[in-house]
């Protein structure tokens, strides 16, 4: 039987079988593998605790007939950061399920991984940052993993008439993609240019809230207009938005009445 070794992202896992469990990895040059790591849901398994979802490890792998088996792993990165704060680590999932929708298997994903990596690593020095902040970031980030997949349309050129966007009030259609104002669709909606800056070059912009709404709607447009459906994990990731809200409402009321 032969083998292989390779680094890889775990992006989710399942059970399969009754000790058994199925795992879904990220490799930069293999592109996604799905593979079976055996006797994982005992407890004297040693492979166990270096197959948790968002984890960065080097993983060795045995070609099998109907499924490739993980014979060892060893954790490079446990991204632990991400796990200190609950709206971060449900942030990373809900990227981890982009990243698996929107790449594929027997591909070279050097880019998405190494794209991916640093996400993670610089999401888990985020927890200074509010939420609204982290999560326009997160939006930025997910822009950018889609465009790095072809999936994104160009920020630069307008896609009805093929011309520069320019300092033209811009707006962004389902079927059009970015587009002049006044050449969408009724169905589109207008991009301010802080917004088309901030998807540019990051720079933090003067009203996150107006940013953050149009982002949001564009990012969410595009994954579904991609994946003909939502990401299963956005209603927990706006669950925890909303519950985070409240508690740092709650805090500040605090602080104000001291």
């Amino acid at each position: 039987m032969s083998t292989f070794t390779t680094t890889a992202l775990i992006l989710r896992h399942a059970d399969d079988r009754e000790h058994d469990k199925f795992i879904v990895a990220l490799s930069p040059g293999r592109g996604k593998l799905h593979l079976r790591a055996k006797g994982t849901k005992k407890s004297v398994s040693k492979l166990s605790g270096s197959l948790e979802p968002v984890t960065h490890v080097t993983l060795t792998i045995a070609k099998g007939r109907r499924s490739d088996l993980i014979t060892g792993s060893i954790i490079e990165h446990r991204l632990s950061g991400l796990r200190q704060d609950p709206f971060t680590f449900v942030a990373a999932q809900w990227f981890l399920e982009l990243v698996d929708r929107v790449t594929k298997a027997e591909q070279d994903e050097s880019r998405v991984f190494a794209y991916v990596t640093d996400s993670l690593r610089s999401m888990e020095a985020e927890d200074i940052l509010t939420l609204g902040q982290r999560w326009l970031r997160l939006c930025r980030r997910a822009w950018q993993l889609l465009d790095l997949q072809g999936f994104a349309p160009s920020l630069q050129v307008c896609a009805h008439c093929h011309q520069p966007l320019g300092t033209e009030p811009i707006a962004y259609h389902s079927h059009q993609g970015l587009v002049h104002a006044r050449e969408a669709g009724i169905e589109a909606f207008g991009l301010d240019t802080p917004t088309m800056v901030y998807l540019v070059d990051g720079v933090s912009p003067p009203d996150e809230r107006t940013v953050f709404r149009q982002l949001h709607q564009l990012v969410e447009r595009l994954i579904h207009q991609t994946l003909d459906q939502p990401l299963r994990s956005e209603p927990v990731l706006r669950s925890m938005m909303r519950f985070g809200n409240r508690i740092e409402r709650q805090k500040y009321d605090t602080l104000s009445k001291t």
